[in-house]
Parts: C-alpha cells; sequence; structure tokens
C-alpha cells in the first residue's frame, strides 16, 4: 500500500507541477519558424500540455481504481455549451475546420474547446483550495514576466529582435511595435484582453494578507502590487481602445464591490486604503502617460504648438490592419463585418455555418459596402465581436449556452459574494469579485474583438478558480474494484496503454508543427526564388499533414510556376507532368475543402497561369471564377478577373458588361476602371473611355501617368 500511496502523491505532483508550467510558459511561447507565429504555437504547446495532463489524471485513476471528477456548480451549463458545439460541428460546412479550427489559428475549434473543458475539470479534480495561491503566484510571475517583455518595446527594445535577429532593437517587426506594444502575443489587443483580465485579480491580491510582525508589508503584496503596476503600464503601451475599455468597466464592477464586502469589517477605511494607493498610483501613472482617450499631462501643460525635443520626428512603419491602425475608420469595418455576421446567423439560424468558419460563410452574405472600405480584399476570419462570431458560427444555440455559462457565473459568483462570512471568508468574496471583474473585462474587449488561445485559458482557469472556491460538491469516488496493496497486471497494462496513448498524442502534435515549419519554409525557399528547397519543403509539408488544403494548395500553385517556367527552357516531358500535377493538386485542394473562397481564386490563377501551356484552360478558370462567385457574390476582385478572362476567350461583349458590373460593385476598382476604358478604346468608344479615365482622375489618384496621358490623347 505504501509503494501505491508514494504513487499517487507523485503523479498527483507531476500533475500539479504541469500545470504551473504551464501557466508559466505559454504566454511566452512564440515561433519564427511558423506559418503564424504566436496564436498557432502556443495552441499546439496547450495540446501538448493538456495531454500530459490528462494523461497524468488517468493515470492516477487506473492507480486508485477509481474515476476522479470533481463536480461543480458548472457541470450542466459547461455540457450544454459543449453539445452545443459538438452540433455545430456535425452541422458545419466545412468539419474540417470546426474540428482543428481555421488553419494558422486552431483556437476556437471543437478541439480547442475540449482542451478547455480537460484543464477545467482537470484542474477542479486535482488541485485543492489551499494550493490556489501557489497557482495564482506562478500565473502573476508569468504576468510580470511578459510586462518586462512589453515595456521595453516602447522603449525601442524588443526582446523578440534579440531572439530573432540578435539585435536588441525593434527593426525585426513590420508592425510599429514602439507606438502599440505586443510582447510576445502579436498584436496589442491581444497583449490588452490579457493585461485587463489579471488587474483585477492583482489589485484585490495585492491587498489581501496581514502585515508582519514588524509592521512591514509581506513579499507577497509586493510581488503583486508592483505586477499590477507593470500590467497597467502595459494596457497603455498597447493603446487597445477595447483593452482600456475593459479596463474601465472591470473597475466599475471592482471598485464598488470591494467597497460592500469590506464594509462587513468594522473599519471600512483602514480595510480599503490598501487598494486606496495602488488604484490612486494607476490614476496617476495614467494622468502624466495619458491614455488612448486622454493625452499626457505634460501636453496639456506645454501648448500643442511647443517642441519639447524634435520637432521632425522620424516616421513610423504603420500597422498592416485597420481594426488597428490607418485607412477606413476600425468602427466604420467593424459595422460592415458584423452586419454581415448577423446575415450569416439569418441563413443559419439554430447551429450556425460551423464552429471557425466565418472565414467562409461571411462571404456569402458579406455587404457590398465592405468594398468600399480600405480593406475590402482582406479575408476576415472572425467577425470581430466574440458573441457575433458565436452567433454566425454556433447559431442562435451556441450563442445561448456560451451566454448560459455567464449567467451561471454571475448567479454562483454573487451567492458567494452576498453569504454570510461564516461559510466563505472575505478573502475568497475579494477573490470571487476580482475574477467577476476580470472576466467582465475580458468580455468587453471580446465583444471589439475575438478570444484568443491564453484568455481562453484564463477564462477556463477563472471557471475553475471560482468552482474550488465555491466546493459544494464532492469528489466523485467511484471505486472499481477493491483496493489491494500493489498494483494488479490490469493496473499495470492500462498504465502502459495511457503512456502509449500520451506518446502518441504528443507526436501527432509535433507533426502538426513540423508540417507547419516545411509548408513556412517552402514559402519562404519560393519567396527567394530556390524553387527547388520550396518544392521539397511543400511536398514534405504534404506528407506529413495530406488532409490540410491549405498545402495542397500552395504545393499546385509552386506546380504551375515550375511548369511554366520548365516549358521556357525547353523541357516539354517535365513541363508537362508538373502541368498535371499542379492541375491534380488544385483539384484535391476544392475536394479537401470546397468552401474556402481562397482556394478558388487560387485555382483560377493556376488555369491562368497554366494556360500558357494550353489556351483551353482559361474555360476552366472561367467556371472557376464563377464557381467562387457562387460562395461570394459581392467580391469584386472576383467580378473583376472574371471579366478579364471573358476577355481573353474574345467574349468581350460579355467581359465589358462584367467590368461593368464590378465598377457598380466597387465605383473605386482601380484596375477596372482602367480594363474598362481600354476595352471601350479598342471599341472606338472614346467617351466611354474618357469617362473611366476622368473618374480615375477625380477620385481615385491623379498620379496615374498613363491616365493623365490617357486624358491628354482622348480630350485633343
Amino acid at each position: 500500500m505504501l509503494v501505491l500511496t508514494m504513487l499517487n502523491q507523485r503523479m498527483r505532483k507531476l500533475i500539479l507541477v504541469t500545470i504551473h508550467l504551464m501557466f508559466l510558459v505559454v504566454p511566452f511561447f512564440f515561433t519564427w519558424v511558423n506559418e503564424e507565429l504566436f496564436e498557432f504555437p502556443k495552441m499546439l504547446l496547450t495540446y501538448g500540455f493538456t495531454i500530459v495532463i490528462a494523461g497524468l489524471w488517468v493515470g492516477r485513476m487506473i492507480n486508485e481504481k477509481r474515476i476522479i471528477i470533481r463536480q461543480t456548480a458548472f457541470d450542466w451549463p459547461l455540457l450544454l455549451f459543449l453539445i452545443a458545439q459538438i452540433l455545430a460541428t456535425i452541422f458545419s460546412i466545412d468539419p474540417h475546420t470546426s474540428i482543428f479550427g481555421y488553419y494558422t489559428r486552431f483556437h476556437g475549434g471543437l478541439l480547442s474547446t475540449i482542451t478547455y473543458l480537460v484543464l477545467f475539470y482537470a484542474l477542479v479534480s486535482n488541485v485543492s483550495k489551499t494550493q490556489l495561491k501557489k497557482l495564482l503566484i506562478t500565473i502573476f510571475i508569468s504576468a510580470l514576466g511578459v510586462t518586462l517583455y512589453a515595456i521595453p518595446e516602447h522603449f525601442g527594445y524588443s526582446p523578440s529582435c534579440l531572439l530573432i535577429i540578435g539585435k536588441f532593437d525593434v527593426s525585426c517587426w513590420v508592425q510599429d511595435v514602439q507606438n502599440r506594444v505586443f510582447a510576445t502575443f502579436g498584436q496589442p489587443n491581444w497583449l490588452a484582453a490579457y493585461v485587463i483580465t489579471l488587474i483585477p485579480l492583482g489589485i484585490v491580491l495585492s491587498a489581501t494578507g496581514k502585515k508582519t510582525a514588524t509592521g512591514k508589508k509581506r513579499l507577497g503584496e509586493i510581488f503583486f502590487s508592483i505586477t499590477t503596476l507593470t500590467l497597467f503600464i502595459t494596457l497603455l503601451f498597447t493603446q487597445s481602445r477595447s483593452g482600456m475599455a475593459g479596463f474601465l468597466a472591470s473597475m466599475l464592477l471592482l471598485i464598488p464591490g470591494l467597497i460592500f464586502i469590506k464594509s462587513k469589517q468594522q473599519d471600512l477605511i483602514k480595510n480599503t486604503k490598501k487598494y486606496v494607493w495602488l488604484l490612486g498610483s494607476m490614476l496617476l501613472i495614467a494622468v502624466m502617460n495619458g491614455t488612448i482617450f486622454s493625452p499626457p499631462l505634460l501636453k496639456l501643460l506645454i501648448p500643442e504648438n511647443t517642441p519639447l525635443v524634435d520637432v521632425n520626428p522620424t516616421n513610423t512603419n504603420t500597422a498592416v490592419n485597420r481594426l488597428e491602425i490607418g485607412g477606413t475608420d476600425s468602427g466604420e469595418i467593424r459595422k460592415i463585418v458584423w452586419q454581415g455576421a448577423v446575415n450569416v446567423w439569418k441563413r443559419y439560424p439554430w447551429f450556425g455555418s460551423g464552429v471557425e468558419t466565418f472565414a467562409y460563410s461571411y462571404y456569402q452574405d458579406r455587404p457590398l459596402a465592405h468594398n468600399n472600405v480600405s480593406e475590402w480584399d482582406f479575408l476576415y476570419n472572425k467577425a470581430h465581436n466574440e458573441f457575433l462570431n458565436f452567433l454566425a458560427t454556433t447559431g442562435i444555440v451556441g450563442l445561448g449556452t456560451y451566454l448560459l455559462l455567464f449567467v451561471w457565473l454571475i448567479v454562483v459568483s454573487l451567492k458567494i459574494i452576498f453569504k454570510p462570512t461564516q461559510k466563505f471568508s472575505i478573502t475568497d468574496q475579494t477573490i470571487i469579485l476580482a475574477l467577476l471583474s476580470g472576466l467582465l473585462a475580458l468580455s468587453v474587449s471580446n465583444f471589439f474583438g475575438f478570444s484568443t488561445v491564453m484568455v481562453s485559458i484564463l477564462l477556463f482557469i477563472y471557471l475553475s478558480f471560482v468552482a474550488m472556491i465555491d466546493a459544494h460538491k464532492l469528489e466523485k469516488s467511484f471505486f472499481i474494484r477493491k483496493q489491494t496493496l500493489s498494483l494488479s497486471v490490469i493496473q499495470i497494462f492500462a498504465l502502459i496503454i495511457t503512456c502509449l496513448g500520451i506518446i502518441i498524442l504528443l507526436s501527432k502534435v509535433v507533426r502538426i508543427w513540423v508540417a507547419d515549419k516545411n509548408y513556412a519554409y517552402g514559402n519562404s525557399y519560393l519567396a527567394a526564388g530556390h524553387n527547388l528547397e520550396g518544392l521539397e519543403s511543400l511536398q514534405t509539408a504534404v506528407m506529413l499533414r495530406p488532409s490540410e488544403a491549405l498545402f495542397h494548395n500552395q504545393l499546385a500553385h509552386t506546380y504551375s510556376k515550375l511548369a511554366v517556367l520548365l516549358d521556357q527552357q525547353d523541357e516539354s516531358t517535365a513541363s508537362a507532368e508538373f502541368k498535371q500535377a499542379a492541375l491534380d493538386e488544385s483539384e484535391l485542394t476544392l475536394l479537401l475543402n470546397p468552401r474556402h473562397l481562397n482556394f478558388y481564386k487560387s485555382q483560377a490563377r493556376i488555369m491562368i497561369t497554366l494556360s500558357q501551356l494550353d489556351p483551353q484552360l482559361l474555360t476552366l478558370a472561367k467556371q472557376t471564377l464563377e464557381a467562387g462567385l457562387q460562395l461570394a457574390p459581392t467580391d469584386a476582385k472576383l467580378m473583376y478577373n472574371l471579366g478579364l478572362v471573358e476577355i481573353a476567350l474574345d467574349q468581350t461583349d460579355t467581359g465589358i458588361k462584367t467590368l461593368e458590373t464590378t465598377i457598380k460593385m466597387k465605383p473605386n476598382y482601380e484596375a477596372a476602371r482602367m480594363a474598362l476604358g481600354k476595352q471601350y478604346e479598342s471599341l472606338n468608344k472614346p467617351n466611354q473611355a474618357l469617362e473611366q479615365y476622368q473618374y480615375i482622375y477625380d477620385h481615385i489618384t491623379g498620379q496615374n501617368q498613363f491616365i493623365n496621358d490617357k486624358l491628354t490623347e482622348l480630350k485633343n
């Protein structure tokens, strides 16, 4: 029995150590060898940790001969949420995407949801309430590290660049990381969401203990106070509007809640002064530094036309995505995308279009107004509103169960907060309030964006913490057989099977990572002109993950370019082989994923490329573009390319009508108007051609030399 007891203790300790390690490592984890540097590696690492934790948990059950699953207050809402996700996956327009998640993200797919649920039950079933404080310390040690990683970026020193290119500056990033820091999260809003989820908890933990015998603050309180301040500074440096809105919402709940809870004690002022100095420090930092909604104090005191240091500051890089900076106002874009999300829900009201399929379903109902914004040809794989994203992809059932989970959380939390202190201590109540405030902040942030790996982990961790504090139900202890002094043969066999299961599942996760690495390397090689190396890497990626349509699509595109190149070198036999390979891979791509709009665009491009070898393929290109328009009837680029292909097929009248439709869909489409003008000229219709060229000059750009020359020519 002693051997079994020691084995059980070691398993529980290993589970706890692995959980601590996950909390510590995942926020920092990113790579620079994958197609997506931040979210993709974090998700795969989370899979890896969860597999190990689940395996150890199963091993503990085998050792103790009982099913160890602690019941919680959240069992029913979590079960309903999981069922809704499964149903949305079953009825999905693309089940593969719904299971694994949209490629390069993976977060949000059914597998990721199951992963978070396993983590929730692993925590509540293997971690006691007394171990909660140590878990919180680990979370905040990691958070402190993230802030110390982010803050130097504001001053032009990115640790990432030191790792990637060996230079302690910000030159490795295209984004303006000095203006908006993102540390190891890849995007300022994602970092801000992580930060604001933790700040309320940090405020509460900074005042949870009593002073030492000498009257000094405990080291833990100092640690939480410093970490909370650095988290707030990081929030300011992200310049995130959604993050700041979430933070303010959390304070509107946290501060009155703390006053209410502390009023149960005799001396309200004495029991709240610990919070006052920290909140006051945060307010002072906000006033001095400024926020996304307010200028720094120095700018208010010194006239705006007075130069401070440099009257000719160096221009900074602009962010690529206007949902961050530049181009059409982000609010306008969001309203259009949100309308599209509602349209998707109307098409699929009960279970949505399928988990994580927004990138496919949105374009079927994409508002025509989207053609008039700066990001008109971007692919949107999220609704940029977590709630509308759930509505569009999982329907009213999915959104309903998601909201039910939060309503349940509020009810459970309020019961704890309003219960007499004999059952729950003041510390328990303040921690519950902080957890609730953090999730309110996250929800506000998600309203203007979408969840990511780390904040989703925090969501389910917070739920598990509430369940641990609540702990009103006992652990399920279903003994399978009478316990013995040593492991039986069946137990040993079961443990071996469990270990093999862990190894197999971990190898599959590694396989996904290696495949993506080869895919990224292949793209890099091809971009640098190293065709053979690029082809070899892509073929390896396809071999490792033959079910991934994206890999086949890129391989088809590569084959098509090589076919043309070989033909130009008079290698007709090899050219024909690559041509057929391109056609086969392109066909397989659409077979694996017939809903991804980009694959139709890519296939049309492949057909157009190969039409240099076989002009009849232009007809297939036309058919592909027409099929794409069935999935995206308001896509101006598809319509434009269809017009060009029709003209190339000598269907001039049809092509002109298609181009005319294109400019109705997108009036400021310079390339379409130029192509239309050229066609009018070829048909000896100078007035119509002049109209198109004049529109470009008046409404789009006056810097096009071709247009300027044509205007001079046609007017004379």
